[in-house]
């Protein structure tokens, strides 16, 4: 089975059954700090914007900006961290009517082909018909895009950008030299009925401060 196809059922279960995230958690709540497992991570000395922690993966290999309303899940596969791999999916429930994710994913001694691979993984998994942005720095490239996803059962239809207010950001960022990579998947699903508009918006801040945030080590 395709990885893009594992990674769709996966975030299928994240965002639709919200991984034992208990409901009643406080808006103003630190939920990353106060979670015993999640705060392992994160250096308080390191100055961020503000409602984010300094993350540095288990590894050592990169560190990015984790909001301060998410939690890592510790149960079963859902954090792997190995010298050349490392996985996570953090979970938000501090929305009523909003569940968020994120699904991020690091990878060391590749080839430029298993990145391009990767690259058409992900474009495939999440984006709408292909369309992403490029960017890059002196170090670094940022394949990076948005849809909007609909989800019903385990069915996932990735929408135009442009005809929806996007609920689902993806990226893969790896270092000019394409050797490792990191790919990451922030999405949120509201509940029927409800209008998110103005959360999804939040979520594309959110996305764009993560993503600016990445490094590796």
């Amino acid at each position: 089975m395709k990885r893009g196809v594992l990674i769709s059922i996966l975030i299928i279960c994240i965002i639709v059954g919200g991984f034992f995230v208990i409901r009643a958690m406080n808006q103003a709540e630190d939920v990353a700090l106060s979670d015993d497992f999640t705060s392992r991570f994160l250096d308080t000395t390191v100055e961020t914007d503000q409602g984010f922690h300094y993350f540095e993966s288990g590894n050592g290999k990169f560190s990015m900006w984790l909001p301060e309303n998410f939690k890592i899940n510790d149960r079963g596969a859902q954090y792997v961290s190995k010298e050349q791999y490392e996985s996570f999916i953090a979970n938000s429930n501090t929305n009523d009517h909003l569940r968020q994710s994120i699904v991020v994913f690091y990878e060391g001694e590749r080839s430029a082909e298993d990145i391009e691979f990767a690259l058409n993984d992900l474009l495939e998994d999440s984006s709408y018909e292909n369309e992403y942005q490029e960017d890059t720095n002196e170090t670094m490239v940022f394949y990076h895009g948005s849809s909007y996803t609909e989800v019903e059962g385990t069915d996932v239809t990735n929408g135009s950008p442009n005809a929806n207010t996007p609920n689902s950001y993806f990226a893969l960022v790896t270092n000019t030299t394409k050797e490792r990579y990191f790919t990451i998947r922030f999405n949120g699903v509201c509940e029927k009925g409800e209008d998110c508009s103005e959360p999804y918006k939040e979520m594309e801040k959110t996305f764009s401060t993560i993503l600016k945030s990445i490094k590796f080590e």
